[in-house]
């Protein structure tokens, strides 16, 4: 997990105000403690906190190409990035890092929203392109990764993982929406795009924005669940098939969540989620580490009697 925010300037020609970016950056901390990074250049302000999980030493950001003309911030993981990162040097890119971010900056440079498609990940990015003073921000499929953003009062955008970053930022005064005040006290969340202050909204899944201060803001859908239902019907075979499938992909997805510099392990409850995932993790690795909390009270507690606050098993 990390954290991700940005600032574009109404007039492309101004340099965003440095203590802003820093100020969004603050309360991201805790999605990212490892590392911070910043880049600030006429008509965008880049913002990231790392939390170092792949390529530890050159995996920085906000990361730029070697022509300086695109600049990324990425918060999320492409699981894929080994496989995609062989096609793009097929096609004559060089790598200076073992990092999927460097993955995702060059599809995107190569194929546009198009390399989007080919992505099995997680993510929430801004791409700023220098040439044509234009901002890309664009979420996954289902938006496991969070994206806000908002026009500000006298013009230009901001954007961020949570809406904290956007109030920290002094750039506006924050208002609470009463309408989604009413929605969370009624359904316990807030529908999209809307969030619990006026005028901020998030990215909804699988959808782009575009923004310059000559076009404005420009959105549309990348991916979308109806047509993917749609195809997967069409192509649905007997049950047996099924159960084959999905047991073979969620295998898969397992394995390939597996790839890190930094050890892993999983919560492990008495559910049948968890207990499958930590099943599967085990069909992959030989030293998997497994945490289950336990608690006082015994309408909530899963551990074993007498486990203590918390205990570790390793399998």
């Amino acid at each position: 997990m990390c954290g991700i925010c940005g600032f574009d300037p109404a007039d492309f020609n101004q340099t965003p105000d440095r203590e802003a970016i820093v100020k969004m950056c603050a309360p991201l901390i805790n999605r990212g403690p490892d590392e911070a990074g910043l880049h600030i250049a006429p008509g965008i302000g880049l913002g990231h906190r790392r939390l170092k999980v792949i390529d530890q030493e050159s995996g920085r950001q906000p990361m730029s190409d070697p022509s300086g003309r695109y600049t990324l911030v990425f918060n999320g993981e492409i699981y894929n990035y080994l496989e995609l990162k062989r096609e793009l040097a097929a096609s004559g890119y060089v790598f200076s890092s073992k990092s999927d971010t460097e993955v995702l900056l060059c599809g995107l440079i190569h194929s546009g929203l198009a390399f989007l498609d080919k992505t099995n990940g997680m993510f929430a990015f801004g791409l700023w392109d220098n040439q044509e003073r234009e901002l890309l921000l664009a979420r996954d499929r289902f938006g496991v990764k969070p994206l806000y953003w908002t026009l500000l009062p006298h013009g230009g955008l901001a954007f961020a993982s949570e809406a904290s970053a956007l109030t920290a930022s002094d750039l506006f005064s924050p208002v609470v929406n009463q309408k989604s005040l009413a929605c969370y006290l009624a359904l316990s969340y807030i529908p999209g795009p809307a969030s619990i202050f006026t005028g901020i909204n998030r990215l909804a899944p699988g959808s782009w924005l575009r923004y310059s201060a000559v076009a404005g803001v420009k959105q549309g859908q990348w991916w979308n669940m109806a047509e993917a239902w749609e195809e997967g019907r069409a192509a649905a075979g007997h049950i047996t098939d099924w159960e084959e499938e999905f047991l073979e992909l969620l295998s898969d997805a397992v394995k390939i969540r597996m790839k890190s510099d930094v050890p892993l392990g999983a919560f492990l409850s008495s559910g049948l989620d968890s207990s499958t995932v930590v099943a599967l993790m085990k069909t992959h690795s030989s030293n998997v580490s497994a945490f289950t909390m336990s608690f006082s009270e015994r309408s909530h507690n899963e551990a074993p009697p007498g486990g203590g606050n918390c205990r570790t098993f390793r399998s």
